[in-house]
């Protein structure tokens, strides 16, 4: 078999082919006589290694979601070897499938409430990955790049980062490597090119995962001051492929639908200078220095506050939901060391204080409602079996009352047993001008009500009576014309005079005999 190949390849050697047939000729020679090279060692991993592999990269699932989880509890996270393994595996997420990285997320989150170095180092490796792609811009790395930022957006979901580190982030993406920290077309970037859209679709897709979480508060203005921004590295770059203007599209679709989108570059750079400018008055005080605080304000550390507390009150739903999982498992088994993170202790300082303040408070509310008018009637409805009892008892002691009192049942309740008793109060007490008044309102109001559902009545009845009236108008009508027409004569005869009747006699004989 050698021979012939060998023959071939001094033909080719010898003769002055065309480089297409001599790569052609080359390419058949070693597909029939490939090179000698060394087999491919695998790797050598422990047992414990491949476990975890195969329960991450292999058996993910929504459905084996907290078994897996349960089994990663499981594990001996003292040891050191194991620690940084599952530290690893966990920052390798472009290994499992493009679906699944949400599930990885769940299940750093679900380790991070028990072992927070886990998650702490996680996310370092994560945006230490980020940035060492934006580095080396690898073409062949691209697919691993995107996981590794949707990755980042699904950690935030599951409250493992904060929003700064994902708009960090995303400012990082935009402005790694150019000049002065800001894209300029004038600017040339070595690891930005203008033909390269790659970092526009990492925006995209991180925006995509947890864009729409920023739609209140601090980060919704952050995200509103970063689209703009966008807007104007995408004008720094050549015109886009199509796809590429579709996924920047729905972006913004989705994130802000009402937005103004920015016609032109020189448009989207004095838009950058108004935002920066803006900025930097709000990061600056009254005196010109600037704040401890930063961008954020008051109200904006305040709604950062709340959507902390909202987040706490989450943490603890989901906490009750996976001790409901833990109670079924087997009793005995060893369970992992828990993170327990202690209340700050109050100062004696501090509570005096609060004391102080709580007791102020109290005594000015007190003495605030001291003046308040208090109500004299007590709505509280009549047992049933002494509504007519009480009808004739009250109109039997109306005649007995004298005119400057005011009769009233009194309703009291011994045990099981009630017992109505009548007692008189005086016609210029609060209690009775209080109970005539409103008893006349009520008499007024049922009168208005009456006197409205009469004028209902009536009007529905004059109605009735027109309805009626045209209706025989209409009958007495038709009745009229048809007496006219039995008066004309049936069967096709016309009632006429004159000559016409004449000469309509005229042909029939029987009806002149008769007129003789």
């Amino acid at each position: 078999m050698t021979c012939p190949l060998d023959v071939v390849m001094r033909k080719k050697n010898v003769q002055h082919l065309d480089n297409r047939q001599a790569l052609m000729i080359e390419n058949a020679y070693y597909q029939a006589n490939p090179p000698e090279r060394s087999a491919i060692v695998e790797k050598q991993r422990s047992p414990m290694e491949l476990y975890i592999r195969k329960l991450i990269y292999g058996d993910l699932t929504k459905k084996s979601l907290d078994k897996i989880l349960k089994q990663l509890r499981k594990l001996h996270w003292e040891d050191d070897s194991i620690f940084k393994l599952m530290v690893k595996v966990f920052q390798k997420v472009w290994k499992i499938k493009y679906s699944n990285i949400h599930l990885l997320a769940i299940l750093a989150s679900g380790l991070h409430r028990y072992h927070s170095d886990f998650g702490v180092q996680v996310v370092d490796g994560v945006v230490e990955e980020i940035r060492s792609g934006l580095e080396q811009n690898i073409f062949k790395h691209n697919q691993r790049r995107i996981a590794v930022v949707k990755y980042l957006g699904e950690l935030y979901n599951y409250r493992m980062i904060d929003s700064p580190l994902v708009f960090d982030t995303l400012y990082t993406i935009i402005t790694f490597g150019h000049e002065f920290g800001r894209p300029a077309r004038e600017r040339f970037c070595s690891i930005d090119a203008p033909n390269d859209f790659f970092r526009i679709r990492l925006c995209c897709t991180l925006l995509d995962t947890c864009g729409m979480c920023f739609d209140r508060g601090s980060s919704k203005r952050k995200l509103d001051n970063f689209l703009v921004f966008f807007q104007m590295y995408i004008f720094t770059k050549a015109k886009p492929p199509m796809d590429v203007d579709f996924m920047v599209s729905d972006t913004f679709e989705m994130l802000r639908p009402q937005m103004h989108i920015l016609a032109s570059y020189e448009e989207a750079n004095e838009a950058v200078d108004r935002m920066l400018l803006e900025q930097l008055k709000s990061v600056q005080g009254a005196d010109g220095k600037v704040q401890e605080d930063g961008f954020e304000s008051e109200s904006e550390s305040t709604s950062d506050e709340a959507e902390e507390e909202e987040n706490v009150e989450v943490d603890e739903e989901d906490e009750e939901s996976a001790d409901e999982t833990d109670k079924n498992d087997a009793m005995g088994e060893p369970e992992d060391d828990v993170v327990v993170r202690k209340t700050q202790q109050i100062s004696k300082e501090e509570e005096e204080e609060f004391e102080r303040e709580f007791s102020r408070m109290m005594s000015e509310s007190l003495e605030s409602r001291k003046f308040e008018k208090k109500s004299a009637v007590l709505d509280v409805p009549i047992p049933m079996n002494l509504r007519g009892a009480q009808d004739r008892r009250t109109a039997a002691q109306e005649k007995d009352v004298p005119q400057d009192k005011m009769a009233f049942t009194l309703l009291t309740k011994k045990g099981n047993r009630q017992q109505a008793r009548t007692m008189e109060v005086p016609s210029d007490s609060v209690l009775a001008v209080t109970t005539r008044s409103k008893q006349e309102a009520e008499r007024e109001e049922q009168q208005q009500l009456k006197k409205l559902v009469l004028n209902y009545e009536e009007r529905e009845e004059a109605a009735a009576r027109q309805a009626a009236l045209e209706e025989k108008q209409r009958l007495r009508g038709n009745f009229r014309g048809r007496k006219v027409l039995h008066m004309g004569g049936g069967a096709g005869h016309a009632y006429t005079s004159g000559p016409t009747s004449s000469s309509s006699s005229s042909g029939n004989p029987s009806s002149n005999t008769r007129r003789r």
